[in-house]
């Protein structure tokens, strides 16, 4: 009986090699994908804002405002990376606390409390934002008139309670 035949070294390493490169091409095809997974997700979560002259019916979720106030028919939206006096974090559904309420002017308080809650219960806000250093308030408040024509949407906005300029963004979009 003949002893069984040694396989040369060097024929050893070239049957392993295929299998590593495999492996190695297989993990970066999955690193691949992943990275173009979540550059796919951080692109598509929060749209670019526009800037400019905006009706306050229509403000986008974080726009950062030029203005301070709560009464305005308009505003300037900023890049939230300059001073801005305001920014808006939240809105307030009306219509669903409609009949809870017997006058309209109850929905603005209501619509007042949902925005003080995004601060207090640190939703759609940053992590640093606090209600002892920052007021909210509602701001595109419908009329009663706007409001049974259909505008049933208020919205909420952060400020500075000492009233100096807020100097980034405030705002980070509910999951």
């Amino acid at each position: 009986m003949s002893a069984p035949e040694a396989i040369p070294e060097a024929a050893a390493t070239e049957s392993r090699r295929p299998w590593a490169l495999y492996g190695i091409i297989a993990a970066a095809a999955i690193t691949a994908v992943l990275l173009g997974i979540i550059g796919v997700r951080t692109l598509t979560a929060r749209p670019a804002i526009a800037l400019g002259e905006t009706p306050a019916a229509t403000l986008a979720l974080g726009s950062c405002l030029a203005e301070p106030g709560a009464e305005r028919e308009s505003y300037t939206v900023v890049s939230c990376a300059t001073g801005h006096p305001q920014q808006v974090i939240g809105e307030v559904d009306l219509e669903a606390e409609a009949d809870t309420y017997s006058t309209f002017e109850a929905l603005g308080i209501f619509a007042q409390a949902v925005c003080d809650r995004y601060v207090e219960y640190g939703l759609a806000v940053v992590s640093s934002v606090s209600p002892t250093d920052h007021d909210v308030a509602v701001i595109a408040m419908p009329s009663e008139a706007e409001f049974t024509a259909g505008r049933t949407t208020a919205l909420c906005s952060i400020s500075n309670a000492d009233g100096t300029a807020l100097t980034g963004d405030l705002f980070a979009p509910l999951p």
